[in-house]
């Protein structure tokens, strides 16, 4: 890695490299940026690189500006040949596309290079007169090498933005192969490039997705903490409370915008909606989160970036660079889950002074203590990493977008195996790949034609033809909401046959959506026609699983609250059960409940910090055998629980159809049922208290 202090290259040199894109993409920072300086001249020789700086640092135009230059002289040394793709960007969400779109049409376009979009929010491309790059998704690159190939030849970049929320996910896993397809289908390999403000381990990223032979580039200054951060935290055990404290802050200075952070969506709209019934706020609060349909979020977007005062209350889909404008307070309503997440979220603010100001309320002693800790971990730049081996479901998946990517319409064992990431094909061998293609076979998804070559079969056409094949996204039941007035739709919640039995009865049913009350008028085509009510009421969503907490996380806040190394501290609740705090993770934590009721402990509520029990523990090593019988014990309950841990490790689509042992064998690997082993039978149980005042102060009603 190049080390911190290196400023690289001078003003003119830079010039001379990137003459045709130096005013278009670099001329508006006055003076360069020290990783512009660092990275352009690498990456205008061709390297791969990923560039790691704090965010709004120049890092999108350090890496356009160089490939620019390329396409630009590839274009004109095919200056017969028809118009073709070059370079693409892929992008973790469709709002960060759409946001990177608006950034760069207009400087791309003033040094002669034109730019598209492609995501499911906006899918058209055309393949007559492509662009000179092309802006997407991972599910929307899946598509276009699945469709349409020949599209891609002519590439010659790929710049991967944001690329630190992708890695660990299926989504990720799915890229990865996806790069390694698209070496094949263009004329040569493509150079890759990476940009990222906040990572754990920029070398194993930088492998992971760009080759080993890639550079990591780091300019002066960079750091993992970034810009200081001035918090302060305040007390908010309900949402009433937090809506009273978000409004303080308003008032306190004429003319401010609050940008201001909820776990849940559910939280969103339910804060919003307090917020927004009073009389201060009126009209000028905000929700923004996944449910809410396209044109509601940049409706959000836009009148929020233009407006001089506002509160906009979102979800981890306003923690990135998307364009709402300047920010003059963040607040965190709870503990982000994680380092990262709390530097995206505090970065958003104030992002013209030196000092980055936030407001985190907290429920509780705890979430107090987990703020607390995360900010220390801020300031020294320890992020800590969960990783994940690479997910059997990619294969499956990416067997079915590979089968109809062939002209021929087949796909065989070796060609799967043959474009799995280096590291996947040395954990998932060829007999894996084919015996995940028989049971693809079995699904009903493909049909074996001779020993080695299968061809599509009813489901897999079926999902091709939805454009559902090439998504590693759980699918999540919602239903669309629609204005009953206007036609348009607002967003996607959850609604059970008893709402629409009441609905259709004539009884009153209202959801909350976009910071809004909305009446339920009727169900037509499996959608909701509603219109805007008086009022506010709790939104209906279906509650997605919270983020895992790393085991290294966890352990690092035991050891911030003073828990002494090796121990688990048991005390009694207020309403006469136990809590074990053993601060294992998401995972283990979820592990250790069923290793304790196997044991005879009736264990529930099982969380990365806490367990709940009916009865006390006794103070010494925890009673689950030795050794052989512990680890024999964990072995079936991880059989057992297959399903359950290979969800909460994020598998994705496909875990029911990739063969059982398979996926018993990823389980295993990602969940290091040795390690909990031995953190379990070394662990000693002691009676004390481990937090001062309140001691449920976990979860916010």
């Amino acid at each position: 890695m190049v080390s911190r202090g290196e400023h690289g290259h001078d003003e003119e040199d830079i010039r001379r490299i990137v003459p045709h894109t130096w005013h278009a993409l670099l001329g508006r920072f006055g003076r360069l940026r020290d990783i512009q300086r660092v990275a352009i001249p690498e990456i205008a020789r061709g390297r791969s690189v990923l560039v790691t700086a704090p965010t709004a640092s120049g890092k999108t135009e350090a890496l356009v500006a160089p490939i620019g230059e390329r396409i630009l002289a590839a274009r004109a040394r095919a200056c017969a040949s028809p118009p073709a793709l070059r370079a693409v960007i892929v992008t973790p969400t469709r709002a960060l596309a759409n946001d990177l779109h608006k950034r760069l049409q207009t400087p791309l376009g003033e040094a002669a290079l034109g730019v598209a979009i492609k995501t499911g929010d906006s899918p058209s491309f055309d393949l007559e007169s492509p662009p000179d790059i092309l802006i997407t998704t991972p599910e929307s690159l899946d598509s276009l090498e699945a469709r349409h190939p020949a599209a891609l030849r002519s590439v010659v970049a790929v710049i991967l933005d944001e690329v630190q929320l992708l890695r660990g996910t299926a989504r990720g896993d799915q890229l990865r192969c996806l790069l390694t397809r698209l070496d094949r289908i263009a004329y040569a390999p493509p150079q890759r490039c990476a940009a990222t403000a906040t990572v754990v381990d920029p070398e194993t990223l930088s492998r992971e997705f760009l080759g080993p032979d890639a550079l990591c580039l780091k300019a002066a200054g960079a750091t993992g903490a970034q810009r200081a951060i001035d918090a302060h935290l305040a007390p908010a055990a309900i949402l009433s409370q937090a809506a009273a404290a978000v409004a303080r802050l308003f008032n306190e200075e004429p003319g401010r915008k609050l940008l201001v952070f909820a776990n849940t969506r559910g939280e969103v709209e339910s804060l919003a909606a307090l917020l927004g019934s009073l009389p201060a706020l009126a009209s000028r609060v905000y929700a923004h989160h996944g449910s809410l349909a396209r044109g509601e979020r940049l409706r959000v977007e836009r009148q929020f970036k233009g407006g001089t005062t506002g509160v906009c209350v979102a979800t981890m889909t306003l923690e990135l660079g998307i364009d709402i404008g300047d920010v003059d307070r963040v607040v965190l309503l709870s503990p982000p889950p994680d380092v990262a997440s709390l530097l995206q979220r505090v970065g958003r603010s104030n992002r013209r002074e030196a000092v980055t100001k936030v407001l985190g309320l907290y429920a509780g002693e705890l979430e107090r203590r987990r703020f607390e800790h995360l900010l220390d971990c801020a300031a020294r730049g320890r992020l800590f990493d969960d990783p994940v081996s690479f997910r059997p479901t990619v294969i499956a998946q990416q067997s079915l977008s590979m089968l109809m990517q062939n002209a021929s319409g087949w796909v065989s064992p070796e060609v799967v195996h043959g474009r799995l990431p280096e590291d996947a094909a040395r954990l998932w061998s060829r007999s894996d790949c084919r015996a995940i293609l028989d049971a693809l076979a079995e699904g009903g998804y493909l049909r074996a034609v001779s020993r080695d070559r299968f061809v599509a079969d009813a489901e897999s056409t079926h999902l091709f033809e939805r454009g559902r094949i090439h998504s590693m996204i759980e699918d999540v039941r919602e239903t669309e909401v629609v204005d009953a007035l206007t036609g348009q739709s607002v967003g996607r919640v959850r609604f059970g046959k008893a709402d629409e039995e009441l609905v259709r009865a004539g009884g009153g049913v209202s959801l909350a959506l976009g910071g809004r009350k909305r009446a339920v008028t009727h169900v037509r085509e499996n959608k909701l026609y509603v219109r805007t009510a008086d009022g506010s009421e709790e939104a209906r969503f279906i509650a997605r699983e919270a983020p895992r907490y790393s085991a290294g996380l966890a352990a690092d806040l035991a050891a911030f609250l003073g828990m002494r190394r090796g121990t688990m501290s048991i005390e009694q609740l207020k309403d006469g059960s136990w809590r074990l705090a053993h601060f294992l993770g998401s995972v283990w934590g979820q592990m250790l409940g069923w290793l304790l009721t196997a044991a005879g402990h009736k264990a529930r509520d099982a969380g990365p910090f806490f367990v709940r029990l009916d009865q006390p523990l006794p103070a010494g090593r925890l009673e689950i055998g030795n050794e052989e019988s512990a680890t024999h014990l964990v072995d079936r309950l991880v059989t057992a629980e297959q399903r359950s841990l290979a969800r909460r490790l994020g598998a994705g689509p496909f875990r029911d159809v990739v063969p059982r042992s398979i996926m018993d064998r990823w389980v295993r690997e990602s969940v290091d049922t040795d390690g909990f082993v031995r953190r379990a039978l070394e662990a000693r149980v002691v009676d004390e208290r481990l937090l001062c005042g309140e001691r449920d102060g976990e979860h916010r009603s």
